[in-house]
């Protein structure tokens, strides 16, 4: 009877404990990318929104997503995982490029310091909308992310072109080439049958 009673109020704690997690994390990561560090209380954030830190609250929002998502991803096996470490791998992507931007940005304008990707949208909030400034802000961001997406695309090209070798192209399957033969599927792989 107590182990039930346990079971039940496991059911019944733990959206109670993620809704709490989930808004303390917003809390959190809203504070840092509005610059506020004391944010103690789980609805801090929503008093973030109403003073005008939509941006902040709506990126970590964002961050809190994508991070779930890939927590999802890495519990599940096959494809799902492999899906979550691609996911992972362009968000990095998508913050070097940004980054990069940041740079190209303090180096064109003379800015005081390289603004970090999260520091990037209560910048764009501040600047006025047609000014020379924010141009060359949207002109420097979009300069970093077409170096990421070119760096990528000529590795993409130079691994195609490497070609045949007299030793052959042998590799390990990837994890959509798994998919497509069929190996994640309820059955498996069967190793050996006992008669």
């Amino acid at each position: 009877m107590r182990s039930e009673s346990l079971k039940t109020f496991g059911r019944l704690a733990l959206p109670v404990l993620f809704a709490v997690f989930l808004f303390e994390g917003m809390s959190v990561l809203s504070g840092f990318f509005a610059g506020e560090p004391n944010v103690p209380l789980p609805w801090s954030w929503y008093t973030l929104l109403q003073q005008g830190f939509s941006g902040a609250v709506g990126l970590a929002l964002l961050c809190l997503g994508l991070g779930y998502l890939f927590f999802c991803g890495v519990i599940k096996a096959g494809v799902w995982r492999w899906g979550a470490f691609c996911g992972l791998g362009l968000i990095l992507l998508s913050i070097l490029g940004l980054w990069i931007g940041g740079l190209i940005f303090k180096v064109w304008t003379d800015f005081e310091v390289v603004p970090l990707p999260w520091q990037l949208l209560t910048l764009i909030e501040l600047l006025p909308a047609h000014s020379s400034l924010s141009v060359k802000l949207f002109t420097s961001l979009g300069m970093g992310i077409f170096t990421v997406l070119s760096l990528i695309l000529f590795h993409t090209l130079k691994k195609k072109s490497a070609g045949q070798t007299i030793l052959g192209d042998a590799h390990f399957a990837s994890a959509p080439e798994i998919q497509k033969a069929g190996f994640f599927n309820e059955e498996g792989i069967i190793v050996g049958k006992s008669w």
